[in-house]
């Protein structure tokens, strides 16, 4: 069997870890710490005074905020731990999560961030340790990140992420030694500007562990990476889309400092060299390394190979050629290759290899793949027509794509109990066959698309895990007395040859008896 393919595919390989490859920060504030006392009154001012200075609260997060007889303990307010030992406010986290939902709704994410102006009356918060603040829009009318917030100097955690800000990083910034963690990436969607000429502040923060300024302009920082370099206990590097250009990399470094330097996300830099990230390639202590769409040319380098402990790569929508080296055979803890978009070739094991970047695949019939897969994007290639067995042996995969694949063939037997703990099943835009087991329920998937196949039989009993099912342009000619899927949110089922009545919620069967 030949495969071509436009490739996004990741690999666990059998004897890896499950650990994630993103460092975690050290930064742990305990809420067992919150005081069941009292907490300290000019403390509870500042609180009140910074909520005061909110124009919008529309989730009323901040409701428990309130001076009376009952609620008047800080430390027992949403957002707020104080030290058991002091009563001290130590923690301040009013994040938002903005949840990531595949069908996209009408209610915008900034309608539920809190609006206002970041006041200085949290600079009576002397102990505090921990404040995080992202994703609300604090922003006044100057619109500025606030230099004020320099002067918090307990601060082991900050993180003022996509919150709109605009203008200039302040240097004040550079105060908060104590820092472990700064995330101040900006809101992509947002069109707030910001950005920093000069990051020689950072240089102060020793013991810094963690440091993302996506997407803020750094195209006029000189040597970035010395900087980066002075301290000796980051782990966590995140400069994407930040304007970075060969002009503001060092043509030599030594990285003595960058020991325990295990991620780092440079995507977006227009580097237009293959030798501009090179320093990159002697850090063996790296786990992850993002170099997506940097503007690469040429060929790889054989030190690769160096980056022993690497779990995941991602190379692509770069223009570099040739074979990659074979001794990227090292990076044995490999679980994630991403090499899109480029004109490579390689070879890994024994039956699979690159060239054009287009996935070229030979796999005897008989082949027990060594890996086990977490996730396979395998959209667009050229895997058919029959049915890949070596895909049987892949029982703890999560996310399966094998749309428009040029498979001709049944279903095989053996298919919804391999896959029975996949969250994302995608066959659709196929010729796959056969009748769908009257019983799904056993099932883990949340996104089921079968669209446009010869599928025929009954619409059988879904897992309750189910949210979004397409079954449309198939040959169904029913369903199954109980359907199930409590949880179904969109269901697509047009052009089959359904009859009779169908009631659920949000189901789009436009074309049923079609």
């Amino acid at each position: 069997m030949v495969v071509a393919c436009f490739l996004l595919l990741t690999i666990i390989l059998f004897l890896a870890t499950a650990s994630s490859t993103t460092t975690s920060s050290s930064v742990v504030i305990n809420a067992s710490q919150t005081s069941h006392g009292g907490c300290i009154p000019a403390e509870r001012a500042a609180l009140l005074s910074f909520k005061a200075g909110l124009t919008g609260d529309p989730d009323n997060r901040l409701v428990s905020w309130q001076q009376g007889a009952h609620t008047d303990n800080c430390c027992r307010w949403t957002g707020i731990t104080c030290s058991r030992r002091t009563g001290h406010v130590i923690k301040l986290d009013l994040h938002y999560d903005d949840p990531m939902v595949y069908y996209l709704s009408d209610d915008e994410p900034e309608s539920h961030s809190l609006r206002g102006q970041l006041s200085p009356s949290l600079l009576a918060l002397r102990r505090l340790k921990y404040l995080d603040l992202s994703q609300n829009y604090l922003l006044g009318d100057a619109k500025d990140m606030p230099g004020f917030l320099g002067s918090l100097q307990s601060l082991i955690y900050l993180n003022l992420s996509k919150m709109g800000f605009q203008g200039r990083v302040p240097p004040q910034l550079g105060n908060l030694s104590n820092l472990v963690q700064i995330d101040i990436q900006r809101n992509i969607m947002g069109a707030g500007y910001q950005y920093s000429h000069d990051i020689s502040w950072l240089a102060r923060l020793r013991s810094l562990e963690h440091l993302n300024m996506g997407w803020i302009d750094l195209s006029g920082v000189v040597d970035w990476v010395h900087t980066a370099g002075a301290l000796p206990n980051l782990a966590v590097l995140i400069l994407f889309q930040c304007g970075l250009t060969n002009s503001n990399v060092p043509s030599s470094f030594v990285h003595h400092n960058l020991t325990v330097l295990e991620e780092v996300d440079l995507t977006g830099n227009q580097f237009s060299s293959p030798d501009t990230p090179n320093w990159l390639w002697n850090v063996t202590s790296l786990r992850s390394l993002r170099l997506e769409n940097c503007g690469l040319s040429g060929t790889f380098s054989n030190k690769l190979g160096n980056l022993t402990l690497l779990e995941t790569f991602a190379f692509g929508l770069n223009n570099v050629d040739g074979m990659i080296p074979g001794t990227l055979k090292k990076m044995c803890n490999l679980r994630s290759l991403d090499l899109t978009g480029n004109d490579i070739s390689m070879d890994i094991k024994e039956y699979i290899g690159f060239s054009d970047n287009n996935l070229e695949v030979i796999i005897d019939s008989h082949w027990v793949p060594p890996f086990n897969l977490e996730s396979a994007w395998l959209s667009s290639c050229r895997l058919g027509p029959k049915f890949p067995k070596w895909l049987r042996w892949q029982k703890g995969i999560r996310e399966l794509d094998i749309s428009n694949t040029g498979l001709v063939d049944r279903l095989p037997d053996w298919f919804w109990a391999t896959f029975s703990e996949v969250t994302w099943l995608d066959i659709s835009w196929n010729q796959l066959s056969g009748d769908l087991p009257a019983n799904l329920e056993f099932m883990s998937v949340i996104t089921l698309l079968m669209q446009s196949n010869l599928l025929t039989g009954l619409i059988p009993k879904l897992p309750s895990t189910i949210k979004v099912l397409d079954i449309s342009r198939n040959f169904l000619n029913g369903f199954v007395p109980n359907l199930g899927a409590p949880n179904l949110q969109v269901a697509v089922m047009f052009s089959n040859a359904i009859s009779g009545l169908f009631r659920l919620q949000f189901v789009d069967c436009g074309n049923c008896g079609s």
